[in-house]
């Protein structure tokens, strides 16, 4: 039975070791990721199914002369010249 509860154990350890590197490349992808959108040289906005602005770059607070912090949640068609 001590046997039995040491391998489970050493599997459960394993486990979450298994889970602690998952995340962490997760976290270092969505880095490298936002990096590359962040220092894009071309506007990127991201909308939800809505149309709703959930992330907005550099760029685009230069091009659309808007601040990531006033655009996001906003309709993306706000932006949009209309005519």
């Amino acid at each position: 039975a001590l046997s039995d509860a040491r391998k489970a154990l050493s599997s459960t350890k394993k486990a979450l070791a298994d889970a602690e590197r998952y995340q962490r490349d997760q976290a270092e992808a969505y880095a490298s990721l936002r990096r590359c959108v962040d220092g894009a040289n071309a506007p990127i906005v991201a909308v939800d199914r809505y149309g709703l602005i959930t992330r907005w770059n550099k760029k685009a607070e230069e091009v659309f002369r808007c601040p990531s912090e006033s655009a996001l949640r906003r309709p993306f068609s706000d932006f949009l010249e209309h005519g």
